[in-house]
């Protein structure tokens, strides 16, 4: 079987029942399919349940006809609606929209999921193809909506502890004393910050880490010539306080 584009069928020889479907690369297709029905995690309870019934020997993935990639759903819509398979969940050609999955075919999808291991050359193109990508500005829409699906979300001490292990040890980088006043000027006056109180334990993790942090000679010098800008600003060359 060649890697060419078209149409194929799963057919039942016990009952003639079949599946349709279509694909840029039948080959590969084909094995994708009949490894997830071997392994008892194909996304299709119809096929997977009648496999496990009449076994291996009863199907047969079979090309139909070949054609242009452009012309597949075309093609492959025209067959379910004349064939109407029996094995086909979605009446619509290369679309899922309105299948209902039952427990057993998230469990059997979430196993293979599972299962999947992508090399290190995969994650290398992932990280090439992102890096550099500046994410979209958000509405505000998006942002309020963003923030009613997480308000009230309560995170769980497992995911408290792993989240905490993957962050441990992870050195910051070194903020430019133009970032770090950016970050002084858009946190000051805001009502987040006023009267807040920490918890007790709260507030001897955060004395621990501070205790724990060891800042290089680049930084405390980057904090001692913010403070003295900021007092130059706030007291002028001659030292006394300038009233606004």
């Amino acid at each position: 079987m060649l890697t060419i584009s078209g149409i194929y069928q799963i057919a039942n020889a016990r009952n003639g029942k079949l599946y349709i479907g279509s694909a840029a690369n039948l080959r590969h297709r084909r094995g994708v399919h009949l490894g997830l029905l071997r392994r008892g995690t194909h996304h299709n309870p119809h096929l997977q349940n009648a496999w496990h019934k009449y076994g291996p020997d009863a199907f047969e993935f079979k090309v139909i006809g070949t054609c242009p990639k452009n012309k597949l759903l075309i093609i492959e819509q025209y067959m379910l609606d004349h064939l109407r398979p029996a094995y086909n969940i979605s009446p619509v050609a290369g679309s899922q929209l309105g299948t209902r999955r039952t427990e057993e075919t998230r469990r059997r999808m979430s196993i293979a999921q599972k299962d999947w291991v992508r090399s290190p050359a995969t994650y290398q193109k992932i990280g090439d193809t992102l890096r550099g990508r500046k994410q979209p500005p958000r509405s505000v829409a998006w942002r309020h909506n963003l923030s009613v699906a997480n308000k009230g979300k309560i995170i769980s001490e497992e995911t408290r502890r792993k989240l905490s292990l993957a962050l441990k040890g992870r050195a910051q980088p070194p903020f430019s004393i133009e970032h770090r006043q950016n970050i002084s000027i858009s946190q000051r006056g805001h009502r987040r910050n006023l009267g807040r109180k920490h918890r007790l334990e709260s507030i001897e993790k955060m004395r621990q880490a501070a205790r724990a942090s060891s800042r290089s000679a680049s930084a405390r010098g980057d904090a001692a010539r913010l403070a003295w800008i900021t007092k130059r600003k706030r007291y002028g060359p001659s030292g006394k306080r300038i009233l606004k």
